[in-house]
This record gives C-alpha cells, sequence and structure tokens, in this order.
C-alpha cells in the first residue's frame, strides 16, 4: 500500500470553482500536481468559512496557501491530493496597521497529524524529535514521558525515555504549535500524542459544536474543553495581542489583530499562560496581569456557543 504523504504550506492556484470544491494547481518537485478543496476546509482569518458556496470568496486564479495529503487513488477530478486546511493567500499577508505598537501579523498552520520523525536528542523524561515533510519543511518536537506510548502503554510520569529509545530512533507522534520558549529544548511544536507500536486510542479528535460559555469557566470544564478542542488535525494561529479584560483569577480575554482592521477575541486560561517561561497554573491573574499587557497567542477557531472568536492553546506575556 502507497504511504501516506503530507504536504505543508504550499501556494496554489484555483484552476476551477464549484459550489462545494475547487480545483487548486500547484508544483511539486518540478512536476504540475492538482489538489481538492471542499467546502469545509477553507479558512479565513483562522475561521471556517461558513458558507454553501465556495464562489462567494473563490474564483479562477485565486491564490490559496493550502496543507495536504495524497490519495491513494486518483477520483474523477484528476486530483492526487487532498486539502486539510487552506487559507485566502491575501489573509496572509502581514499588515502594516498597528494597534498600541502591535503589528498585525497572524500566522496560520496546520497542527501535526500522525507524522513519523526522528529522535534527536533524549533525556530520562523528555526529548527532541526532528521530522521533514515531502515540502521541505522541518519540524523540531519537544515530547515528554506522560505523552509517550510503547505498544498501547503509556510510559507514566516515572518512566525513563532512555530505558526504550534511542538517539536516532523512528518514532509516530502527534504535535501542536507551541512558544519555543516554554520548554527546555527550545522546540516550535509540542508532542500531544508519541508512540511506537500500534496507535492508542488516547483521545477523540472531536470538537464541540455548541458550548455552554459559563459551564467552560466554571472551571474543570474548561480542561476537558481545550483538550477536545486544541487537536493535532486543527488549524493553528499564531499572533500578538494586548489583554482586553479579565473575566476573574484564572480567566481572560485578549483582543488580538488579524489583518487590517479585523479584530479577533481569544478567550485564556491561566493553566495555559506562561510569564518568563513559567506556567501561571497555580497564580491569580490578577497579581500579573492588566488589561493592555502584550502577548504571544498561540489557539485555534473557538465552536459555536464561545464568548470569543478563537480560544488559546498556549499564551506567553510579554514581560516587555
Amino acid at each position: 500500500m502507497p504511504k501516506r504523504i503530507n504536504i505543508s504550506a504550499v501556494t496554489g492556484i484555483v484552476c476551477e470553482v464549484r459550489r462545494f470544491k475547487a480545483i487548486v494547481g500547484f508544483g511539486l518537485n518540478g512536476v504540475h500536481e492538482q489538489a481538492i478543496l471542499k467546502l469545509d476546509r477553507l479558512f479565513i482569518n483562522g475561521k471556517r468559512f461558513r458558507t454553501e458556496n465556495l464562489t462567494e470568496v473563490l474564483s479562477v486564479g485565486s491564490v490559496v496557501k493550502f496543507w495536504a495529503h495524497n490519495l491513494l487513488q486518483v477520483g474523477v477530478d484528476n486530483c492526487g491530493w487532498f486539502i486539510t486546511h487552506a487559507i485566502i493567500q491575501d489573509y496572509q499577508r502581514e499588515f502594516g496597521n498597528r494597534i498600541g505598537g502591535i503589528e498585525g501579523t497572524a500566522e496560520f498552520m496546520q497542527a501535526l497529524h500522525s507524522h513519523v520523525g526522528r529522535v534527536d536528542e533524549l533525556d530520562d523524561h523528555n526529548g527532541k524529535i526532528i521530522c521533514k515533510d515531502n515540502s521541505g519543511a522541518k519540524y523540531e518536537v519537544f515530547f515528554s514521558t506522560t505523552k509517550f506510548h510503547i505498544h498501547g502503554k503509556n510510559l507514566g510520569p516515572n518512566g525513563k525515555l532512555t530505558n526504550v529509545l534511542e538517539n536516532s530512533d523512528l518514532i509516530h507522534f502527534d504535535a501542536i504549535p507551541t512558544n519555543s520558549a516554554d520548554n527546555i529544548k527550545g522546540c516550535e511544536w509540542y508532542a500531544t500524542l508519541v508512540w511506537i507500536g500500534k496507535r492508542p486510542n488516547v483521545y477523540e479528535i472531536e470538537s464541540p459544536t455548541e458550548v455552554n460559555f459559563r459551564e467552560i469557566i466554571s472551571g474543570s470544564n474548561y480542561r476537558s474543553f481545550i483538550y477536545q478542542l486544541c487537536n493535532a488535525k486543527a488549524l493553528y494561529v499564531k499572533a500578538e495581542g494586548r489583554v482586553m479584560f479579565l473575566i476573574n483569577h484564572e480567566f481572560g480575554v485578549v483582543l488580538l489583530m488579524m489583518k487590517t482592521n479585523v479584530l479577533q477575541t481569544a478567550l485564556f486560561h491561566r493553566n495555559d499562560s506562561f510569564v518568563c517561561g513559567r506556567n501561571m497554573r497555580n497564580c491569580n491573574l490578577r497579581k500579573f496581569l492588566k488589561e493592555g499587557d502584550r502577548v504571544h497567542f498561540i489557539g485555534v477557531e473557538a465552536p459555536k456557543g464561545m464568548l470569543t472568536q478563537f480560544v488559546a492553546s498556549e499564551i506567553c506575556i510579554c514581560m516587555t
């Protein structure tokens, strides 16, 4: 069976567009290729394009940036690739408009799902994975014992990676973006699942569609929600912003600038907040943050029913 091939952040041109799908042409290794783009895979400003007609925003000649994997069989559309996430290229530029000294430079990236990488650094309780995809993108991924499974069994916080792994070993993993300052290996990706053997069934890749905001901010429900939402099949956004207000000692809302004159709000929790690399899970946010403080944001689109447009998987507070 042909192996699955992933390509990332590829630029293509729409060569055909219909109501529910479009055909995108692109070059790969000197060969012209085609990919199919379904209606529910298009994102604008980090949010899923919610409409019933792609022709509202796409036309022949439109430029898109996308992430895709190969198809095992070429279908009637003569496409060898399936687009998992796509953004309209105009929305990926850097914009000069500013809010309080912050540029509108939102960056979009797809999480890494079922990738294979090589162990590059290894300690007893954490390590680094190096991985390249077929479009040439290189990833450095931080991982720990708590996320590592070997033949279905979790190694746990007391296990030692050095007992079961060696440098250069090949392992499978899922990963999401992170701030390199928030892990000791300086990686920009964080493994949510690492395994050898059969993939463990430890969580469902399923985002909730209806959310009661009051239930989420009541406490532990938020952790369950964010665990479901921030998965390895999501499109992530990196952006800068400022604290808009604090809801209580645990929760706050930041204002993000996605592009010129496009502002978005994002919910964050202290468990996912860092100051100078220190996690604030046991801190009172009101003692450390105030309205207007600058932050680096990483997160995903919030589901329907949320107070905000986005929800943070990580917030890093800027001290300058």
